[in-house]
């Protein structure tokens, strides 16, 4: 049986929250897109396929990255832009932690977790899943995380919106600016 679906039915709070913050990061990236493809001029087909032509979450931030900051730093967004950016390679710290762990119930009332990259990038042969960091989620943890996705996306739909009002492309930005966020 698939031990994720299993501990989902034992914390079905937490398990909605990691599928959502799973899910939601393809939905930050195509925000990203859509972000960086205003900023060009409304250009959508060479920035999909630049960003997902090829296979790679950090590749696509590092693409877009190139591709948007020369037209955000144009209109004086480059900041803004250059901020964002690294906001999302937190989110995407935050989607690997996840998409790439062993789930398990440490009999503590809280659901756990190990990441299999940490014992993957470690130098010496591994024997066993042993040395591995146990982790603890609870409902606060991804309440936060889930928030800071959100406080991302509103930063890519702000700039968006702006750089196009700055173009002269509306006659008003709709989005505003988000309040900046405390921690990631």
């Amino acid at each position: 049986m698939n031990r994720f679906k299993e501990f989902s039915q034992q914390f079905p709070a937490e398990a909605a929250a990691v599928g959502r913050l799973l899910a939601g990061y393809a939905d930050l990236e195509i925000s990203l897109m859509h972000c960086v493809q205003m900023a060009r001029g409304g250009d959508l087909d060479t920035v999909l396929k630049a960003m997902f032509g090829k296979r790679g979450e950090a590749q696509r931030i590092n693409t877009a990255n190139t591709l948007g900051k020369p037209a955000y730093d144009s209109l004086g967004l480059g900041p803004r832009f250059s901020s964002a950016i690294g906001d999302m390679r937190f989110c995407l710290n935050i989607r690997n932690c996840y998409a790439h762990s062993l789930w398990h119930d440490a009999n503590i009332g809280y659901l756990a977790f190990v990441n299999l990259e940490e014992l993957a990038k470690a130098t010496v042969i591994v024997t066993n899943l042993l040395g591995l960091t146990i982790r603890y989620l609870d409902i606060d943890i991804l309440t936060k995380q889930e928030e800071y996705l959100d406080f991302v996306d509103h930063s890519f739909s702000f700039l968006n919106y702006e750089g196009r009002f700055l173009k002269g492309d509306l006659s008003s930005n709709c989005v505003l600016a988000p309040a900046p966020h405390a921690s990631g």
